[in-house]
């Protein structure tokens, strides 16, 4: 199964994330690769992208190959489906 990862603080993350993802702060990164393996798909996100870029940096001059950033990190996500809910209850 593909992975994901959200390099934000632990504070950003317990006040939400993507369900599923997993919290390993850009910071720490480095000496937590060891928990990542580079056989699966790993999806990065911060809150808008530019965490997410350089973890996924990070991970790819580790010899990650299949490693991708998430496009407008948690805030994106956060707004498509708050967008989603309200759309569902309008109907």
């Amino acid at each position: 199964t593909d992975l994901l990862v959200d390099v934000r603080s632990p504070e950003e993350y317990l006040a939400g994330t993507i369900p599923g993802a997993i919290n390993i702060p850009i910071d720490e990164l480095r000496s937590r690769l060891d928990e990542l393996p580079k056989d699966k798909h790993i999806y990065i996100f911060c809150q808008i992208g530019l965490r997410g870029y350089l973890a996924q940096r990070i991970l790819v001059q580790h010899g990650y190959e299949h490693v991708r950033n998430v496009s407008g990190g948690y805030y994106l996500w956060n707004i498509c489906t708050l967008e989603q809910q309200a759309e569902a209850v309008l109907q």
